[in-house]
C-alpha cells in the first residue's frame, strides 16, 4: 500500500439471492413481501413503468422508486 493511503475494506456479502422482476402494483408487492420470506421484493411498478424495491425493516415497509 502506498503510504498515506489508508486500506477501505468492503463489507462482506453474507448471503445472494435471485428474484424474477414481475409487472405488479405497489399494493400487490405489499401483499407479495407477507408471502416470502426474504422481507423484500423487486418489482416493475406498472404504475410508474419503473423498477421499484419495497422490504420491510423492524416491521416497517420502505418503498425505493427508481428513475432511469
Amino acid at each position: 500500500a502506498r503510504p498515506g493511503r489508508e486500506r477501505v475494506r468492503m463489507p462482506r456479502i453474507l448471503r445472494a439471492t435471485r428474484q424474477t422482476i414481475q409487472p405488479m402494483s405497489v399494493a400487490d408487492a405489499t401483499r407479495a413481501i407477507e408471502g416470502n420470506g426474504d422481507g423484500l421484493v423487486i418489482f416493475r411498478d406498472v404504475e410508474r413503468d419503473s423498477v421499484s424495491v419495497l422490504y420491510r425493516r423492524n416491521g416497517e415497509l420502505t418503498l425505493v422508486e427508481t428513475e432511469a
